[in-house]
């Protein structure tokens, strides 16, 4: 269970010879939260159960703010040997858990029933051994007797922030001014064997809590307009009156979740190059807050996304080139931040057009042409953009030539002459007339044919 204020209502009297112009009244609630289920305490060894729990954030909307005061209530206590029984209190949001009491009451005439709460303000220790008084129900500071710090608690190694008469920890400094939500554990075991008893109704927890301080949320854009696939960063910067705040930030698209990050010195950013085209973006920086710091949300950041530079560029596969010879020209587009250009481009030959647009494909497209007349061209590749680029073009001169002159060579041919059947193959040089042009020729590879005259045989041989 758990209590917020009482609906009766409150009263206020003043009294004063001047007026009053101003007042005001801070209210910081209590709640009360209990586990009533009963605690076993065995002869010795740890209770059942171990540990006994409570949770804290099944509170609907959990406890506000952060401790400021704590009590701890034991609810009808019996056992015939008290000085056995200790009891720790630990919080997952507290990293050393607190002896709440250990090794108090008087063992001539144990305890019985007796609800024992806990409290930084009581006036009294809990009682110690015989002669000091039986152990009974009442307002106590936090005890802890065991001198030699033998005693630990099963499953849960020291340390453990010790009251007095050991140490010098109270509630306050234990648990004060940390996170109240979440799950509570009441360590109960018996150290020494032969009695026994009950926490019959269980244990309950006081929190009273600050109020959370204010804060503030700030969201600024790294580049506003941005541009199609451009990294933008939006940094929210979160302060507070009363220090600077922790947790965590959501960043918003609309009513689209698009990150959630944690604070580092109050400021948290997200980036993204993922923004769709146009806008306005309604970006919005909501801090969620915690038990220390109130929630906020920031002004609304319009982002607006345009559509993204290109660079054409243009290049032939040579240049100059040769009359009747083929050329392909090649653009490609570059993109100011990056993603595949889609869309056509359009190359013309001055202003003629040659061939039809060209698909871009992975940012490139080209073109082919083996009809260019001799002397200057000037070709331009145009890209068309489309729905996320902006359009470009580019060109460049290319010249055209007729190619080197053609230059004659003289024929060669078979000659047969006669010549006298005496002469030698190997001595006889002929010069000749070849047509066109005229050349001196030597023979070259002779070779000797008969003829039916017995008198003649012919040289066959090539003209050089």
């Amino acid at each position: 269970a758990y209590d917020t204020l009482a609906e009766s209502g409150f009263f206020f009297a003043f009294q004063s010879t001047a007026a009053i112009s101003d007042w005001s009244l801070t209210i910081t609630p209590r709640y009360d939260v209990q586990n009533g289920g009963t605690i076993t305490i065995p002869f010795v060894g740890t209770a059942a159960p171990y540990p006994s729990a409570i949770d804290t954030s099944v509170v609907p909307g959990g406890l506000p703010g952060n401790i400021s005061n704590l009590t701890v209530s034991i609810n009808n206590y019996s056992h015939t040997f008290p000085n056995d029984v200790g009891a720790l209190l630990a919080s997952q949001n507290v990293p050393s858990p607190m002896v709440v009491m250990q090794d108090a009451g008087n063992s001539s005439s144990g305890v019985s029933g007796a609800n024992l709460v806990f409290d930084d303000a009581a006036a009294t220790l809990l009682p110690f051994l015989d002669g000091s008084g039986a152990l009974k129900s009442g307002t106590y500071l936090p005890s802890d007797y065991v001198s030699d710090l033998s005693r630990s608690f099963s499953t849960l190694a020291p340390p453990y922030s010790d009251p007095a008469t050991i140490g010098a920890a109270t509630l306050a400094s234990s648990f004060n001014g940390t996170d109240p939500n979440g799950m509570w554990k009441l360590y109960v075991q018996d150290f020494v064997g032969g009695d026994q008893g009950t926490i019959q109704n269980g244990w309950g927890l006081g929190i009273q809590c600050t109020c959370p301080a204010d804060s503030q949320t700030q969201l600024m854009s790294s580049a506003n307009p941005s541009s199609f696939n451009q990294s933008v960063t939006f940094t929210a910067t979160v302060t507070s009156s009363q220090g600077t705040p922790f947790g965590s930030v959501q960043f918003f698209d609309g009513a689209t979740l698009k990150a959630t990050v944690s604070l580092s010195g109050g400021v948290a950013t997200f980036t993204t190059s993922a923004l769709s085209l146009g806008g306005p973006h309604n970006i919005t920086a909501v801090y969620l807050g915690n038990t220390s710091f109130e929630s906020s949300t920031s002004p609304i950041v319009a982002q607006t996304v345009n559509k993204a530079a290109t660079v054409t560029t243009l290049l032939s596969s040579q240049n100059p080139s040769i009359v009747n010879s083929s050329v392909t020209f090649t653009a490609n587009i570059a993109r100011a931040f990056g993603g595949n250009a889609g869309g056509t481009v359009t190359f013309k030959d001055g202003a003629t057009a040659i061939g039809a647009p060209v698909t871009v494909i992975s940012n490139t497209a080209a073109v082919s042409i083996s009809t260019l007349t001799i002397g200057s061209h000037s070709i331009t590749a145009t890209y068309s953009g489309n729905g996320n680029f902006n359009g470009s073009s580019n060109g460049l001169t290319q010249t055209v030539t007729p190619g080197p002159p053609r230059t004659s060579r003289s024929r060669r041919r078979p000659v047969s002459l006669p010549v006298p059947h005496s002469a030698s193959p190997l001595l006889h040089s002929i010069s000749l007339a070849t047509s066109p042009p005229a050349t001196a020729a030597r023979c070259i590879s002779p070779a000797w044919i008969r003829t039916r005259r017995p008198c003649q045989a012919i040289l066959r041989c090539r003209a050089e």
